[in-house]
């Protein structure tokens, strides 16, 4: 609960003077490379030369308001290095608007972050506040690194693969609702491709093939979270008229080859720290088989600490990319 929660933030800024504290509710939380649910996880990170700071906007600015003002004092920064953004993207109205609008002058800089979740079983508790210095129920927290030795990198797997067809957006409706493909229910067309009936199990069933689209090079998933009576889908995450999207395949297998691959690489970088961001989807595909993705990583850095939220952020070209299905 907030009360809980603000209790805990105050505790740790009166215990460790000067001490910067951001986070979210999470769906799952991943501490020394292990996952836990129902959890709190604190997780500290002690800087040596390196320095950070944070931003965070709460209620009542407009999505390219807050794109704006973070862009502002990022850029106002020397040496900065790699950005965490924590964002509330069940409040925002349109999270796209936000990713659209931010841009930062030095393109390098590495930036990652997640969409704050909650609880996927116990759907009467839905609290989706980020922490600043003190518990906001909405919002935007970001931390920035900053310092002339620091060295970042960031890295995405996804692991599903465009298939079949290419189809066109033609209709979106406000709030993330894909109306229509190619001049027919988003409903219908889905269910023919996947070869199931429209009913309340389309979304789930679409969970194991994910929409692609592509931007910037990069191909991009979007996960479903419930169809309506009129024959639109809710895909939480940006999807635009016009854009070109496929139905994709992924496997078990090759979702933790990504990891792997990924993690092999990190390991030439040899991280001090290593911070993950994991879609909800992905792990409700993996289920158990997650830990050996997890594995990976903690053999690079056994201190590996992340969780999983409702959509993922990159950078990626310049571009604020979000992201479903990755990690």
């Amino acid at each position: 609960h907030p009360e809980e929660i603000e209790r805990i933030v105050q505790r740790i800024r009166t215990t460790i003077p000067g001490v910067m504290v951001a986070g979210s509710t999470t769906t799952m939380e991943v501490g020394g490379g292990v996952q836990a649910f129902h959890s709190i996880l604190l997780s500290f990170l002690f800087l040596d030369t390196a320095r950070c700071n944070i931003f965070k906007s709460e209620k009542g600015a407009s999505e390219e308001e807050i794109a704006a003002s973070l862009s502002q004092f990022v850029d106002a920064m020397d040496d900065v290095k790699a950005i965490r953004i924590i964002a509330d993207g069940i409040v925002m109205s349109d999270p796209g608007r936000f990713a659209d609008n931010v841009h930062f002058k030095n393109e390098n800089i590495c930036v990652s972050g997640y969409f704050s979740s909650s609880s996927i079983s116990d759907r009467s508790n839905q609290n989706y506040f980020v922490i600043g210095d003190h518990v906001m129920m909405e919002g935007v927290v970001a931390v920035i690194f900053h310092g002339k030795y620091l060295r970042a990198q960031c890295r995405v797997t996804t692991g599903w693969k465009p298939v079949g067809v290419e189809h066109t957006i033609t209709k979106m409706r406000p709030g993330g609702f894909l109306a229509e493909i190619d001049h027919r229910p988003a409903a219908e067309v889905l269910s023919h491709y996947l070869g199931v009936p429209v009913n309340d199990n389309l979304a789930l069933n679409l969970m194991e093939f994910p929409l692609i689209v592509r931007r910037e090079g990069l191909d991009v998933a979007r996960a479903a979270l419930l169809n309506t009576p009129d024959g639109s889908v809710l895909f939480p995450s940006d999807l635009k008229e016009g854009e070109k999207i496929r139905l994709s395949m992924g496997s078990v297998g090759e979702l933790i080859n990504g990891s792997r691959r990924n993690a092999l690489v990190i390991n030439e970088f040899a991280p001090e720290a290593l911070l993950l961001s994991i879609c909800v989807n992905r792990q409700m595909y993996l289920a158990d088989d997650q830990k050996k993705e997890l594995d990976f990583y903690r053999a690079v850095l056994p201190e590996v600490t992340g969780c999983s939220g409702f959509g993922e952020l990159y950078m990626h070209c310049g571009r604020l990319m979000i992201l479903n299905c990755a990690m």
